[in-house]
């Protein structure tokens, strides 16, 4: 009896295979379904539950429901992944059809959970960078350009509504940003709150004789008015300095006007030019 049962055994598994096909090298069957419940599957392979993958995960981790655990290298477009998700092709996170700030909310996590997002918050062609700060180890960033020549180079126009703080300063209102040469950051200068122009012009050589007073009107001056400062300077550099008095300074209306004295008694002054400053 226990030899018959066998036997019909055997039987009943050679009809299986012939029923479903069989060749010398192959065997072809229909699709596969793996499950605790009986379903009819609908692919190769289904499987009704979640499932595990490899030699020391199997029989050992279970996999989260309806998950997958991989141990080793999972690659899709390649037969040779080199890491843990090697993918060979474009990978779209999210529904490219549905404009939903609810639906969009999927993120690609790097690190914990509070580290690094990359992701879409329902705005089309925006990607949003979330972190406590950025840091880029070496190499430098190039906005509108692929070759960046400083740590930012930036080719088009930089709009920013907060401060600019060379050395962590903001400044205060009115004041200029100064160069401190190459590689050093710059500094806040003088204040230059309600100046509208600051212009430069030039007296040409004039003589002086000894202890005499002369006075000097430069016209033609375009925007000057009596609330502007006036700074005259000598011009070159003398072996002695010479004993002149620049003084009675006057900003007038499209003019200026000054006085020069020699104050020695017996020395002339040949060939003097000044340097005249006007901020308005």
């Amino acid at each position: 009896m226990k030899y018959y049962s066998r036997f019909r055994l055997k039987l009943f598994c050679i009809a299986v295979i012939l029923a479903v096909g069989c060749s010398p090298t192959k065997v072809f069957s229909q699709n596969v379904g793996i499950g605790t419940a009986a379903f009819l599957p609908v692919n190769l392979l289904d499987v009704m539950g979640n499932a595990v993958i490899g030699s020391t995960y199997s029989g050992v981790n279970i996999a989260p429901v309806n998950g997958l655990l991989v141990e080793g290298n999972t690659g899709i477009g390649t037969v040779a992944p080199i890491k843990k998700l090697d993918v060979r092709g474009d990978i779209q996170v999210g529904d490219p059809v549905i404009w939903s700030s609810v639906a969009q909310d999927h993120m690609i996590n790097f690190g914990d959970p509070n580290y690094v997002y990359i992701g879409e918050r329902g705005a089309d062609d925006r990607m949003e960078l979330r972190a406590g700060r950025f840091y880029f180890n070496v190499g430098n960033v190039g906005i509108g350009t692929a070759l960046a020549s400083e740590r930012l180079d930036v080719v088009g126009n930089v709009k920013f509504s907060g401060a600019l703080m060379p050395n962590n300063l903001a400044g205060t209102a009115g004041q200029v940003l100064k160069s401190a040469g190459a590689g050093i950051a710059p500094v806040w200068g003088p204040q230059m709150n309600g100046i509208t122009a600051i212009e430069k012009w030039y007296l040409g050589p004039q003589n002086f004789n000894a202890n005499t007073t002369y006075t000097f009107t430069v016209t033609g001056i375009p925007g000057c008015d009596t609330y502007a400062s006036v700074v005259v300077n000598l011009n070159g550099e003398w072996a002695t300095q010479p004993n002149v008095t620049i003084h009675h300074v006057e900003a007038r209306n499209g003019e200026i006007r000054f006085r020069i004295s020699n104050n020695t008694l017996l020395t002339n002054y040949v060939g003097m030019d000044f340097n005249i400053l006007i901020i308005r």
